[in-house]
Parts: C-alpha cells; structure tokens; sequence
C-alpha cells in the first residue's frame, strides 16, 4: 500500500508533459492507442 501512494503521489497523470506536445499522458495514450479491427480476414474473402 505504500508503494502505491507513492507512486500515486510522484506519478501525475494529468499534468501536462513537454517530452508529449503539452499533452497529459491520459490524453496522449488515448491519441495513440491501437484502433480495433472493423472486420475479420473471414469477412473480407470473396
């Protein structure tokens, strides 16, 4: 429990970084996660 409070004090999820272009990094790992698949290799054949 104190390493998490720890980590949840120093770690600050939403300040705003330079190294990210200002963003927090919530936002940045939201712009930068994977997008899911819209269909399936079966779905595409002929």
């Amino acid at each position: 429990m104190a390493l998490f409070r720890y980590v949840e004090g120093f770690d600050n999820p939403v300040r705003r970084h330079s190294a990210l272009g200002y963003r927090s990094p919530l936002v940045y790992e939201q712009e930068h996660r994977p997008k899911p698949a819209t269909g399936t290799l079966l779905s595409q054949a002929p």
